[in-house]
């Protein structure tokens, strides 16, 4: 099927990439220092954009909606990355609103579970009634109009939904 997403379309989504690897879970951090308050965290194989090298084996990204600092220790760049990225993409939905409706079905009569912002990537389960079907947390699928979010190939980014289980 030619409207498909392929796994190197991921390439397209980012500008300057980096993906996390060597750890199953990375802080992106508000400071460059481990003592900084965590924002979120990136699972391995995760990345995002990268803004800046932050210095002293810092990097400043862009991952899932938040903008903070990430060890260049786990964070590979370059050809590296486009070549985890290839990999390791998945199916996402990106939200193109500034922000729209998670829903419980789908449907504009569905239950609001939470609003979501512009930038932010949900796992692809399927799509239904000009809805698609995503995983919300790890517990919970939700619904977003196609109307407001496309499909695409990404890395998955940061979220405060990881957590060390």
């Amino acid at each position: 099927d030619e409207s498909s997403p392929k796994a190197d379309d991921v390439l397209l989504n980012y500008d300057n990439m980096f993906v996390i690897t060597g750890a199953e879970m990375v802080n992106l951090r508000a400071d460059a220092s481990t003592d900084s308050r965590v924002l979120a965290k990136i699972p391995e194989f995760g990345g995002g954009e990268v803004l800046e090298d932050a210095g002293n084996g810092w990097l400043r990204v862009s991952s899932g909606g938040y903008i903070g600092f990430v060890s260049s220790e786990f964070a590979k760049t370059g050809e590296e990355a486009q070549k985890l990225a290839v990999d390791h993409a998945y199916p996402m939905i990106h939200v193109d609103s500034d922000s729209l409706n998670m829903r419980s079905g789908p449907g504009t009569d569905a239950d609001v579970l939470e609003t979501v912002l512009y930038d932010t990537l949900w796992e692809y389960l399927g799509e239904e009634n000009g809805f698609w079907h995503v995983r919300y947390t790890s517990y919970m699928d939700g619904y977003l109009s196609q109307e407001f979010s496309s499909y695409g190939m990404y890395l998955k980014e940061a979220s405060v939904q990881y957590t060390s289980n």
